[in-house]
């Protein structure tokens, strides 16, 4: 079992069907599904009930969506509070900061808006909108 997995399988079991989930992944169908399969292939047990319309949780389904839900709940809490203590900050913001006004400074005030990530901005040929 694997995130890609567990990801692939909640966005299945939250919009109940795999076009659908695949299309909001931006991934080919075939992958979300074979996925999901491997997934319920190494559980051993039927985490959809699959139907000419789409796919519903079944009960262990459920189990696994909201333990998954949990598991990316904490890992982005991890990520606010390892990036927000100064312990780490996002490998991006390195790569662009000498390009960028807004990111110059180690941490900036706020987020920078997508005109400041934009090429120009990147290769210092314009300065950010504001």
């Amino acid at each position: 079992m694997d995130l890609l997995q567990l990801r692939y399988f909640c966005k299945v079991a939250d919009l109940r069907n795999f076009t659908k989930a695949a299309a909001a992944l931006h991934v080919a169908q075939p992958a979300v599904t074979r996925q999901v399969q491997l997934l319920e292939d190494e559980l051993g047990i039927q985490l959809l009930t699959r139907h000419n319309r789409g796919a519903v949780p079944t009960e262990a389904g459920n189990r696994l969506k909201a333990g998954a839900e949990a598991i990316f709940a904490l890992m982005a809490q991890v990520k606010v509070d390892v990036v927000s203590h100064g312990l780490a900050e996002p490998k991006f913001f390195d790569s662009i900061r000498g390009g960028c006004p807004a990111l110059r400074s180690p941490r900036p005030a706020r987020a920078p808006t997508a005109h400041c990530i934009a090429w120009r901005c990147l290769h210092g040929i314009a300065e950010p909108r504001n």
